[in-house]
């Protein structure tokens, strides 16, 4: 059974739960070795984390690419130096901004590319060593900073010296390091205090289950109805498909040409090396590819094999 079990188990992680927590224990329930996370979330965050099994950990790298959604609290006033409510408190101000219009006006400016330092207190390595082990040692090393896009972001509520945020993200944005920036624009620093993940790509956290719920499918055999095929967490690639003999070539990892591509989101443009979906005229998924220009897909990743009974 264990190895059957092949897809995207979208959780909803409880706070408190390390990122690898929830692998361990889904690995206890169902035997599964072959299991991945796209994205770590910290212990003291919540909301969408996506299990890889099987075959879908492949996708792994993909889905980490994908953007995020994230809803967070900032509490003013007060800077920690994990940049969380977790940390040691390094700072402190009585001036606490009441005015909501211009709490918009500089949270705005933190829309577009941006240039962020990664926090101490982060799983990011550094000549090898991750920096919270260096953290803890009470080191600090220099970090560079690292071009993240802010595709939105926007003022939730402000009461008293809480500020609730909603932001839409790319891979690698610390959302910690965001609230420690506002809170030193603002002149009175800040930290967080609650953190949601309610989106990666495709998947919201309404369509994710809770640890209990996915022990007690595992219970009662019903884990595979909760799985997401690979194709639902991919949805945000255009897609390529290729007839039988286009098929064979990309399996085997070969370049292929194609004539034409599904209609495209509005404004998306393929006019420079991206990721895409080969998909069969069976409707299945077989791969990711990247579009490299002239009509032509080179293989990336190769998801299924080409059968030969694959009809036209």
């Amino acid at each position: 059974m264990a190895d059957l079990l092949e897809g995207i188990l979208p959780v909803d992680k409880p706070q408190g739960w390390t990122s690898h927590d929830v692998v361990a224990r889904l690995r206890r329930l169902t035997g599964v070795r072959r299991i991945g996370h796209a994205g770590t979330l910290d212990p003291m965050a919540t909301g969408v984390l996506l299990l890889c099994l099987g075959r879908a950990t492949r996708v792994v790298s993909f889905l980490t690419d994908a953007e995020k959604e994230y809803r967070f609290r900032v509490r003013l006033g007060v800077s920690t130096d994990t940049y969380d409510a977790e940390g040691q408190v390094v700072a402190r101000s009585d001036v606490i901004p009441t005015d909501l219009d211009a709490v918009r006006r500089t949270v705005a400016q933190f829309e577009g590319e941006i240039d962020q330092v990664p926090p101490m207190f982060s799983a990011l390595k550094v000549g090898g060593r991750k920096l919270y082990d260096l953290a803890r040692r009470g080191e600090v090393v220099e970090r560079t900073a690292r071009r993240v896009h802010i595709r939105q972001i926007e003022v939730e509520g402000l009461r008293g010296a809480d500020l609730d945020l909603r932001v839409v993200c790319s891979k690698g944005t610390y959302v910690r390091s965001l609230a420690d920036d506002l809170g030193r624009v603002l002149g009175c620093g800040g930290h967080v205090t609650a953190l949601r993940r309610t989106r990666v790509g495709e998947v919201r956290v309404e369509a994710c289950e809770t640890p209990e719920a996915i022990e007690g499918a595992c219970q009662e055999g019903g884990l595979p109805s909760l799985l997401l095929p690979m194709e639902r967490a991919l949805l945000r690639l255009p897609a390529f498909s290729l007839d039988w003999g286009g098929l064979v070539r990309f399996c085997s990892g070969a370049n292929v040409r194609v004539e034409g591509i599904a209609p495209l989101e509005e404004g998306q443009r393929i006019d420079h090396p991206m990721q895409v979906r080969v998909v069969g005229r069976d409707g299945h998924l077989y791969g990711i590819g990247v579009w490299v220009g002239a009509g032509v897909v080179r293989a990336k990743a190769v998801l299924r094999e080409a059968k030969n009974n694959i009809t036209e």
